[in-house]
């Protein structure tokens, strides 16, 4: 499941992902803030929070997150990734060796950092 994370600066999007997530609700949810927050600026910052409860994605919402990212390859400010879950943090460092923009992983402890980091400067 992927909810909106509410009190971001704009400019700044943020989900959260609980248990599986879904083609369906990557879509619904997430695509569309996506597309529309590009529509009003040329670059975005992410904030994504992956509790204890998540368990993954869908092959399909895998994918879909793919291809948003490539379709907007060069709009990618920041991007903060929040988790404790184990793979997540062992493929985050590539996540921020491939990404073309400023990346940062951080504990779920550390939330509020994460916050201040991805909203810095804006």
């Amino acid at each position: 499941m992927i909810e909106v994370m509410q009190d971001l600066p704009g400019g700044v999007l943020g989900f959260i992902a609980r248990d599986r997530v879904t083609s369906a609700e990557y879509r619904a949810i997430k695509t569309p803030r996506i597309e529309a927050a590009f529509a009003n600026r040329p670059k975005l910052r992410v904030l994504w929070l992956m509790g204890s409860d998540f368990r993954g994605f869908e092959f399909g919402a895998a994918w879909q997150d793919l291809m948003l990212g490539l379709r907007h390859w060069r709009g990618w400010e920041r991007i903060a990734l929040v988790t404790d879950t184990g793979w997540l943090r062992a493929l985050a460092p590539t996540a921020g060796v491939v990404l073309p923009c400023e990346f940062r992983l951080f504990h779920l402890s550390a939330l509020e950092e994460g916050r201040r980091w991805i909203s810095e400067g804006l």
